[in-house]
């Protein structure tokens, strides 16, 4: 995953037109001041398997700002708060005692196409976390029920408070992400 910034410096309106995006694309509301440097970096990383991750504090705008990109792409929305109770099956979805297959929002996303915003990944279990680093970045994600092909038009982003390097000062329960 790559970084990008963001913190709680203001917030401007405008509209936005970048490659690989459609012309002209109107986002209502207000947006984060390096939104466009998000939807350029979403949208440039997605060939190479790359993902944008933001930084910042509580209330910045970083779950905001995921889903407008997903706006301005015209793909649906969906996330997810990961804690350190977060599973795989969470994730990747589960079969019940009945045999019957469990899907999830990330699952939707990566077969169907949309964002996935993976909220509070520094929050997350380490093992759950590489578990989902194979799926990113191979194009491929093995599931309870099978192997799926990685949707042209899935995105993801990862929010956090932190850069990766586990706690700090204002977010003690946070982890370090493995390299």
């Amino acid at each position: 995953l790559k970084a990008v910034i963001l913190n709680n410096s203001k917030i401007i309106d405008h509209v936005y037109v970048t490659p690989n995006v459609p012309a002209g694309v109107k986002i209502e509301g207000m947006q984060h001041i390096q939104f466009k440097e998000l939807l350029e970096m979403t949208v440039a990383l997605r060939p190479e398997n790359l993902y944008p991750w933001i930084t910042g504090g509580a209330g910045g705008g970083k779950t905001h700002s995921a889903k407008q990109v997903a706006e301005a792409l015209k793909v649906k929305f969906r996330s997810l708060s990961v804690c350190a109770q977060t599973t795989a099956a969470a994730i990747f979805g589960y079969q019940n005692a009945a045999g019957t297959y469990i899907s999830t929002t990330f699952r939707d996303c990566y077969e169907n196409g949309g964002l996935f915003c993976l909220d509070e990944i520094d929050n997350g279990n380490a093992n759950v976390l590489a578990a989902l680093n194979s799926a990113l970045s191979n194009g491929h994600a093995s599931f309870p029920d099978g192997q799926v092909e990685m949707n042209k038009d899935f995105y993801l982003i990862a929010t956090a408070n932190t850069t990766g390097n586990g706690a700090t000062k204002k977010f003690v329960g946070r982890n370090p992400i493995d390299g």
